[in-house]
């Protein structure tokens, strides 16, 4: 008997998990006119033999498969010593680096950038680069709940405005694994070209950035951060207010494309019309009532198939009936509370 019991502990043991590794990106972009973004990705503290490198082929908020990989070019491996590394390409998304007797590894790759502005490709070219980040980063297959390291490299006298900004002019940044990483969608633009203003609900601080596409003004920047804070008030009335301590909401307005993604601790949205001073609802606004409320539902509220998430798959789920139809029902919802008209709402697409 203590041989079989012994036998089945064996067979059903959780293997031990792996050692942390350390794992640091770096994003430039040296040429914006060539839409291609420079990534950098070093790995060191792995145990030894042939290391994996996947490339999502979804993004969560997404679902569909979106093969990120196919914008991937020139990609390269290299030692701690500098030295080429062998590497094959498993699939279409999966590379395997073989490092040898070298410690440590560095990868470096470009991925191509003009798509349209949604909440799932990116975008680089003169008026900003703009990332959502299952498109751009790798992932060391086993480690990705290991903390990452990015460090951004922007163009001269361009700014970084993202969930994870604390101070001005930050270029370093933490993530405690790589979902979080991937889960801060990013604007870097020339800093005269972002507005960023901020107000405080429930005691939780509320950054607004706006990266519009011509002028605006002092009015009706004031009048869309007043509505923001309108639906942040109202919706923190359903739940509750968050459990997080900041929220950023960025908006660009005016440049081709338009989608919104909910994420953690920030929300990207993007509408191709402009503002007009007589618009009854200013673009943009619609789409901020449906991604608040991901909060909540989707965020930190979801089904149990969509966590952890694994990458190498999309994820098809009845359950999202609740997850985002029920938001469009919020959307027209918050569309008839005070400070609203219903018709304004009716006008900028609630029913997307």
């Amino acid at each position: 008997m203590k041989a079989l019991t012994a036998l089945l502990c064996t067979v059903i043991q959780t293997p031990a998990p792996q050692r942390p590794a350390r794992i640091d990106y770096t994003i430039a972009m040296p040429q914006v006119a060539s839409h291609l973004y420079s990534i950098t990705l070093s790995v060191s503290g792995l145990a030894g033999g042939p290391v994996n490198l996947q490339m999502p082929v979804w993004s969560p908020g997404r679902y569909g498969r979106m093969d990120f990989a196919k914008n991937v070019q020139e990609f390269a491996a290299s030692g701690s010593d500098g030295k080429p590394l062998r590497w094959d390409r498993l699939n279409g998304s999966l590379w395997r680096v073989f490092p040898g007797a070298s410690p440590g590894l560095r990868v470096t790759y470009r991925v191509f950038a003009d798509a349209p502005m949604s909440g799932t490709f990116s975008v680089l070219d003169s008026a900003h680069a703009n990332w959502n980040g299952a498109s751009l980063f790798m992932y060391v297959e086993g480690h990705k709940q290991d903390p990452v390291s990015l460090t951004i490299e922007p163009p001269d006298n361009w700014t970084i405005m993202n969930g994870a900004v604390s101070r001005a002019g930050q270029r370093q940044f933490q993530f405690p694994n790589y979902d979080l990483l991937i889960d801060t969608p990013t604007e870097v633009a020339p800093a005269a070209s972002l507005m960023l203003d901020s107000f405080v609900v429930d005691n939780r601080t509320y950054r607004v950035m706006v990266h519009h596409n011509g002028p605006v003004s002092a009015a009706t920047r004031a009048r869309f951060v007043g509505d923001v804070e309108k639906i942040v008030r109202y919706e923190n009335s359903v739940f509750g207010p968050p459990p997080l301590e900041e929220y950023t909401f960025l908006f660009n307005i005016g440049f081709p494309g338009g989608d919104g993604m909910e994420h953690l601790y920030s929300t990207q949205i993007q509408n191709g019309r402009v503002w007009t001073d007589t618009a009854a609802l200013l673009p943009g606004m619609s789409s901020a009532a449906h991604e608040y409320f991901h909060v909540w539902n989707v965020k930190r509220v979801r089904p149990a198939a969509l966590g952890p998430f694994d990458y190498t798959r999309e994820q098809y789920q009845p359950s999202l009936w609740v997850a985002e139809g029920g938001l469009s029902t919020m959307g027209r919802w918050r569309c008839g509370a005070p400070g609203f008209r219903t018709r304004a709402c009716s006008m900028d697409g609630w029913r997307r």
